[in-house]
């Protein structure tokens, strides 16, 4: 059965913006279109939703989403396996690239997305741990706590909300704070 808000994208991967093709969210913020390199932002508002979203294809970046307002147990479909957690203020999950999954959440939460892309990530990885790599996979999980990458994600939100002068400078350093704490944050986790 297809779900209601599902439908087919045309012959590419998941991009920010068709998340609610799939979802019942409003987007509440959004990165320019250009100017910003290797990370893109979205702020969003989620309705409580009593059924699960419709599975959601692979998604082209790696994602931090860090959760400002509202509590609720998250409940994750990846591989045949539902995860859960109860994610709040401060919390974050963090996504791979190309993975695809379904999601739950039972109260209204809001929250900002901030895409981080395969090559960034990437060459991150390699200059962190001097390794020639071509491709990184990192872990998934639905909460995580690193103050750390949580302000930086604020502070890309609020550049994409008022981008004031030198603005693109500033994201290109948080851009990389989000990209090596998350790389390091995999590490140290698993």
């Amino acid at each position: 059965m297809t779900h209601p808000r599902a439908d087919e994208l045309p012959h590419r991967r998941f991009v920010p913006d068709d998340l609610p093709r799939f979802a019942p969210v409003r987007l509440t913020l959004a990165s320019p279109d250009e100017g910003w390199h290797g990370v893109s932002i979205r702020g969003w508002s989620l309705p409580a939703a009593s059924e699960p979203t419709a599975p959601i294809p692979p998604l082209a970046t790696f994602a931090v989403v860090a959760y400002q307002r509202g509590s609720s147990p998250m409940h994750r479909l990846q591989d045949g396996h539902w995860k859960n957690d109860t994610v709040g203020p401060g919390d974050m999950t963090i996504m791979n690239a190309g993975i695809e999954a379904t999601w739950r959440w039972l109260a209204p939460l809001d929250d900002t997305h901030v895409y981080l892309t395969k090559d960034l990530m990437t060459a991150t990885w390699r200059e962190m741990y001097q390794q020639d790599v071509t491709d990184v996979g990192l872990r998934d999980a639905i909460k995580v706590r690193d103050r750390a990458i949580f302000r930086a994600a604020m502070l890309i939100a609020a550049e994409a909300e008022h981008g004031l002068a030198g603005s693109r400078i500033l994201v290109d350093s948080l851009r990389r704070r989000c990209a090596c704490g998350y790389c390091a944050l995999t590490v140290m986790r698993y």
